[in-house]
């Protein structure tokens, strides 16, 4: 009953690419065998990092793998069988598959249970959902928020809503906001420069906090007396969904900011859980002109070594800036 796997025993994809060749022929095994015990069709889409399953009525039939994979990987392998196990028995629930359904039906109802999330345009399957461009490959995503797991709006759903898109993006935003703000630790990484670390515990949506940073950029607690941090704006790392990592950019620490980021995002990138980019991304100041609510920062892996490659407009915002106050 499965198809689409390949050469198990060859190198894993990038999305799995924590796996040796060994435990990603192990990995995808023990995806299989399960879902053959539950008596599911399914097809490995392995360049996606999905699993298409043949299931009817109301639980989603396109689950994503790379989550799935760096748990495995941080457990031993006789754990994993349990860990595919209860990842698939959350995924397939019934009862929520139902009650996002009822959702679905009536705005009223959903409109206290939708939450925006952060993804990858890469990582998501290909099946229609309701979506928001927030920088390039960035995208924040309409969510049912139910008790035991995560469930994508799907856009012939979210079409019987009598709701425009801006009014459904911020119901969604400020569901998250609601919450309240996370816990924020700020962290030494070189003279006089701090970066903040916005810490989510569990929840699912810590890294949809990106999309209001200007509420912990004017919060009292963590800028003291000024008032207002970032004249130009931050720089922000999101490498997963439990973490935001920012820096206010004034002056030229943010260079060293930048550099100690860097290295964060892309090792909390690779670790997981919910990995999201290892990218940096520049929140600009409200009078810069912009499509998108952030713009990238790519960096990439050459052999040993991390290659940060902002566009021209931050390069000339780097040149701008003066040194750091001197300390008194």
């Amino acid at each position: 009953m499965t198809s689409g796997i390949g050469d198990t025993a060859g190198k894993a994809p990038d999305w799995a690419s924590m796996f040796v060749a060994e435990e990603w022929a192990r990995f995808i095994t023990t995806l299989a065998a399960d879902l053959d015990r539950r008596g599911i069709k399914h097809r490995f889409d392995i360049d996606t990092g999905c699993v298409h399953c043949d299931v009817a009525g109301s639980v989603p039939n396109v689950l994503g793998l790379q989550n799935l994979a760096q748990v495995c990987r941080g457990r031993p392998r006789e754990a994993w069988a349990e860990a595919v196990r209860h990842h698939f028995d959350v995924a397939l629930d019934v009862k929520d598959g139902r009650a996002a359904e009822e959702l679905a039906r009536d705005w009223s109802l959903a409109r206290e249970k939708v939450k925006l999330r952060l993804y990858r345009e890469e990582s998501l399957p290909e099946v229609p959902l309701v979506t928001w461009h927030v920088a390039d490959g960035l995208v924040a995503v309409l969510t049912f928020d139910l008790p035991a797991t995560v469930i994508s709006v799907r856009a012939s759903d979210r079409e019987t809503w009598a709701v425009d898109d801006e009014e459904l993006y911020e119901t969604a935003l400020d569901n998250v906001r609601n919450e309240g703000l996370l816990d924020a630790n700020k962290i030494e990484v070189g003279a006089a420069t701090n970066v903040v670390v916005l810490e989510g515990g569990r929840t699912f949506f810590a890294a949809s906090h990106a999309l209001f940073l200007e509420d912990y950029l004017m919060n009292e607690s963590l800028v003291g007396t000024a008032g207002f941090q970032g004249e130009y704006g931050a720089v922000i790392a999101i490498p997963q969904r439990h973490v935001v990592i920012y820096h206010p950019i004034d002056d030229l620490r943010v260079v060293a900011a930048i550099q100690s980021m860097l290295v964060t995002a892309a090792n909390m990138y690779a670790e997981g859980p919910g990995s999201i980019s290892p990218d940096l991304y520049w929140l600009p100041p409200d009078d810069h002109d912009t499509e998108d609510l952030l713009v990238r920062l790519p960096c990439e892996r050459v052999d040993d070594a991390l290659r940060f490659m902002p566009p021209p407009e931050f390069l000339a915002l780097l040149e701008s800036l003066g040194p750091a106050p001197e300390r008194h």
